[in-house]
């Protein structure tokens, strides 16, 4: 085991305990995963020659996930997800919600989809299809004439920046940078 680094002649926690042992690693560095290992340690050892497991793993599909889909075919992804926050549901979340409590309260499944993004929109929820954004951009990139002009260029100067002597304690700058703009002027950076 000791000169092979297949993952056939050992687990990666036995190497580390190897490693412990020699001095070549110290306790100090100790991986955190060893202690959880050492804490919770699995039911069948993870080494090459086990067995697989045979069973089968059942797909699993809610009904949930139908409207998810139907909803991000429709309107694709209207929002900007902040994993950070977990209070805030997405435009997807709250539309199956809703889906979901109009279900409830016995109303024809022909309709529901439409009836949902009708709720939706009463409640002040910007809907729109992909179809229609993909749209408004063609017509927004259609007006603009060109590109948006450049901006003006200023010169910068440490002194001008911060009120102050440059670094070598003089009150002239030098001549750092030259920037060529668009109409061949050059202008001093």
């Amino acid at each position: 085991m000791a000169g092979s680094r297949l993952e056939k002649f050992g687990t990666i926690y036995k190497r580390v305990q190897g490693l412990l042992r020699s001095g070549a690693l110290k306790e100090a560095d100790k991986p955190l995963w060893c202690e959880v290992y050492e804490a919770f340690p699995p039911r069948d050892p993870p080494i090459y020659e086990r067995e697989k497991p045979t069973g089968v793993v059942p797909k699993i599909l809610y009904p949930e996930d139908i409207i998810r889909a139907q909803f991000y075919k429709t309107y694709g992804n209207p929002d900007v997800v902040d994993f950070r926050n977990e209070r805030v549901k997405t435009t997807c979340q709250r539309f199956v919600d809703k889906y979901l409590e109009l279900l409830q309260s016995e109303m024809s499944k022909e309709n529901l989809f439409e009836s949902t993004v009708t709720a939706l929109k009463e409640e002040g929820f910007r809907l729109r299809a992909a179809e229609e954004v993909e749209e408004f951009v063609k017509t927004a990139e259609a007006k603009s004439p060109g590109p948006p002009p450049r901006l003006q260029q200023q010169t910068l100067s440490v002194a001008s920046i911060f009120g102050e002597d440059t670094v070598r304690g003089k009150n002239t700058e030098e001549e750092d940078f030259i920037m060529e703009s668009d109409d061949g002027k050059t202008t001093k950076l």
